[in-house]
């Protein structure tokens, strides 16, 4: 990543960046594979791939994971698929943008939010549907499964 990741606590945490989720997000932007982020169905269906012997977490304990993490996360509605975004956060983006605990919104996504159990509530109500039929990946306008030859093997890549 050509900006410094970003830590919120004076202390490092080496556990956030062994998650499976911290890999991923820090894979993708590092190889450019991305250009706001990722969401939600795309990072939970990800773990499959990543760790295989455990089982794929829900929208809540993924927002409650990235929450209590050491670094910051950015949330956007990416307008090239029209879907939440998320990804972790550059240095300075947590006092150029509004802040909802450990999100920094980056554009008008969950304005009249006041807390991130409102927002849970509106991401599980968008995407547990595509999650639970393992629909990870959103293409052309439409959520599918992960494609075999593009998303599968930049996923296995993830160390």
């Amino acid at each position: 990543m050509a900006a410094m990741l970003l830590l919120k606590k004076n202390h490092f945490n080496l556990s956030d960046k062994n998650k499976y989720w911290f890999k991923l997000l820090h894979h993708f932007d590092k190889n450019n594979y991305f250009q706001n982020g990722l969401t939600l169905p795309f990072i939970i269906g990800s773990r499959k791939y990543i760790e295989p012997n455990k089982k794929l977490q829900t929208v809540e304990e993924l927002i409650n994971d990235f929450n209590n993490s050491i670094f910051h996360i950015n949330i956007l509605k990416c307008p090239g698929i029209g879907e939440y975004v998320f990804r972790i956060c550059d240095d300075g983006d947590e006092k150029t943008y509004r802040t909802l605990e450990n999100f920094v919104i980056t554009d008008y996504s969950f304005a009249k939010y006041k807390n991130i159990t409102e927002i849970i509530t509106e991401l599980e109500d968008k995407y547990n549907q595509y999650i639970i039929a393992e629909k990870f990946s959103r293409n052309i306008g439409e959520w599918n499964f992960f494609d075999l030859n593009k998303d599968v093997p930049k996923i296995k890549e993830v160390k």
